[in-house]
């Protein structure tokens, strides 16, 4: 497991910014920065899970795990391995590919 929960945050940095769009954005431009925002931190994101991700070892990396309801074995559990890495950083990208392409329309 790892001290910060990148795995959670590329999760929740896009829920979170479509849910700030929703409760406060009121024209297109304030709604294009806060996509903006939101997408660029989900990049850094990536990134930074990028970064962490030891290609030597074999099986899951990154492990988040969180009991929720102890009585019923019910848990949070992510990790990611060689071949979901890849499709971590190609899904961000392609977020901020579009986006960006979307911006300068």
């Amino acid at each position: 497991m790892t001290a910060f929960p990148l795995l959670s945050s590329a999760i929740l940095c896009p829920a979170l910014g479509a849910l700030f769009i929703i409760l406060t954005a009121k024209d297109d431009k304030l709604i294009k920065i806060i996509a903006l925002i939101s997408s660029l931190a989900s990049l850094l994101v990536s990134i930074l899970i990028y970064l962490g991700f030891d290609k030597s070892a074999a099986g899951f990396q990154l492990q988040e795990i969180h009991h929720l309801i102890r009585s019923l074995n019910m848990h949070y559990h992510l990790g990611i391995d060689g071949i979901s890495i890849f499709f971590i950083i190609l899904t961000i990208f392609r977020l901020n590919s579009n986006l960006f392409f979307i911006l300068c329309q």
